[in-house]
């Protein structure tokens, strides 16, 4: 049985072909490191940018579709990554490292 693909490598397929997909997924990869301290600093920025570290909700709907959205594009970047939520606790911390 083959593995079950992401759905942001499964949107990289459908939008660019298999190849395509492994080729973006990489760049990715090549380009943010998660251990790196520049990487690090992307991330910790990028999470509190995207809100990813809070709830979507807002009392305007327009709002609450916008929070998501740009949450949804910090969870493709790490899933790009082979990240996931439960790598947020490092990344918080990191955050409050920069903020003190």
């Amino acid at each position: 049985m083959a593995a079950r693909i992401k759905s942001g490598v499964q949107w990289l397929v459908n939008a660019f072909g298999r190849r395509r997909a492994q080729s973006v997924a990489r760049a990715y990869r090549s380009q943010i490191d998660p251990q790196g301290e520049n990487g690090r600093l992307i991330l910790a920025d990028l999470m509190r940018y995207c809100g990813a570290n809070r709830s979507a909700m807002a009392a305007d709907p327009y709002q609450t579709a916008f929070n998501a959205g740009q949450q949804d594009v910090f969870f493709h970047i790490l899933e790009m990554l082979d990240l996931s939520p439960s790598d947020f606790p490092s990344m918080l911390m990191e955050q409050n490292h920069v903020d003190s």
